[in-house]
């Protein structure tokens, strides 16, 4: 039980007011959910960076179609590294910017955004 005061000032009185407020009983279940379906996310986006790090073919064709403006191809490219999520995908040409979200299924809590610049 949280309890607040709600004071007024009545010149030259302050006068307060006690009030109680009733919060529902804590249940961790929902955020303890979002925390396991963010790990999958993290390990998506690890494989991901891991590939695009290590592989001077895989970054170059990236950053080749993002320059034409080929957002199918990007994401084409991305998805083919293995990760099971979908991805959002937008670039300038300062930058990419990766959006991994959980599924429907797995009540749409969670996005892992990723700002990678080139």
């Amino acid at each position: 039980m949280n309890v607040s005061l709600n004071c007024y000032v009545y010149s030259p009185e302050i006068i307060c007011d006690q009030q109680r407020q009733e919060f529902p009983e804590v249940d961790p279940l929902k955020f303890m959910e979002s925390a396991e379906a963010f790990s999958h996310l993290m390990a998506d986006g690890s494989l991901m960076l891991d590939q695009l790090s290590q592989s001077d073919e895989l970054a170059f064709e990236v950053m080749e179609a993002a320059q034409v403006n080929d957002l199918e191809r990007v994401q084409q490219l991305l998805q083919g590294t293995g990760v099971e999520h979908d991805l959002d995908v937008e670039f300038t040409p300062s930058g990419i910017t990766i959006k991994m979200r959980t599924s429907a299924n797995a009540g749409d809590c969670c996005v892992l955004t990723m700002l990678l610049r080139w």
